[in-house]
């Protein structure tokens, strides 16, 4: 198996941490999931989660660093311009 998904991610890290993950989402599943609501909505709510997790640490990276240097016109702002806005 792994050597089909290194074949896919051109890496064999990539490939083991994707078979890994998936191996502790089976796992949860069989274990812990005792309802069928709880196995019909969890991947949904886990992928929902990491979605809303990710769109944030994308906004905070463009309030902090992109939006600043578009109000700033400068190619490099250092920690002293921040408060300077």
């Amino acid at each position: 198996m792994e050597a089909i998904m290194s074949e896919f991610f051109n890496d064999t890290t990539t490939a083991f941490y994707v078979i890994l993950i998936v191996w502790i989402a089976d796992q949860y599943d069989a274990i812990c999931c005792r309802t069928v609501i709880g196995k019909r909505h969890w991947l949904r709510y886990v992928a929902n989660t990491l979605l809303c997790v990710l769109q944030r640490r994308l906004l905070h990276y463009y309030n902090h660093f992109t939006a600043l240097w578009i109000m700033c016109g400068t190619t490099r702002v250092s920690r002293h311009q921040k408060g300077k806005t």
